[in-house]
């Protein structure tokens, strides 16, 4: 999220993307990864640009099986439980590629590897998109849903930004969702919010350890 885009005719899209995982890896308990993205795409959603970094396990998953699922969902308290690693969310067998799709997404788009650049930490990965399917209307965004998907990308920057600067602005975004969000909007803020304010103890912690 936040990449400039590269050309006319393409936007980055916010969502969720689904990988499967390798069997027996040790720390997995899961099949599937369920991780937020946003990719840039072509507007007929033809193609997908991903940009994970290696750490990520998207990237290793998607370098080693090469196949995965891109989601449209205005389930902003889905896309905060999978920012903090805690989707849980109704799975089903994909159509053209050997995968795992949401079921109560909006839409979703199989995709296919061609193309992967890891020579740098935030990779490129070039994908086709192979089959999609609607399964609901989306219903859209309000001020609060945009103000917990602007707080999901800040959540995913623990590792990068001091978390006491991304509480600040949470502080800011909390008005949006205070006024206007609904019981889910306010659950998915919360869960935000408590993952930062955990990683500054731990960032405390260790800063006093030393």
């Amino acid at each position: 999220p936040g990449d400039r885009m590269s050309g006319a005719g393409e936007l980055i899209i916010e969502g969720v993307v689904t990988t499967l995982n390798p069997d027996h890896e040790e720390g997995v308990l899961e099949d599937v990864n369920i991780s937020p993205m946003g990719p840039l795409a072509s507007e007929e959603m033809e193609s997908l640009l991903l940009k994970p970094y290696t750490s990520s396990r998207t990237y290793r998953n998607l370098k080693r099986h090469g196949e995965g699922v891109f989601h449209i969902t205005d389930d902003v308290e889905l896309i905060a439980r999978a920012t903090i690693g805690k989707a849980e969310t109704p799975l089903a067998a994909t159509r053209e590629i050997t995968g795992r799709y949401l079921q109560n997404a909006c839409r979703f788009y199989e995709f296919r590897v061609e193309e992967l650049d890891d020579r740098k930490e935030r990779t490129r990965i070039h994908c086709r998109v192979v089959h999609s399917e609607r399964l609901r209307d989306l219903l859209g965004f309000n001020r609060a849903r945009n103000a917990v998907l602007e707080a999901a990308i800040l959540t995913s920057r623990t590792a990068f930004l001091p978390p006491g600067d991304i509480l600040r602005q949470l502080d800011e975004l909390q008005v949006l969702v205070d006024k206007t969000g609904a019981e889910a909007e306010h659950r998915a803020f919360s869960l935000l919010r408590d993952h930062v304010e955990e990683a500054r103890r731990h960032q405390a912690a260790g800063n006093e350890a030393r």
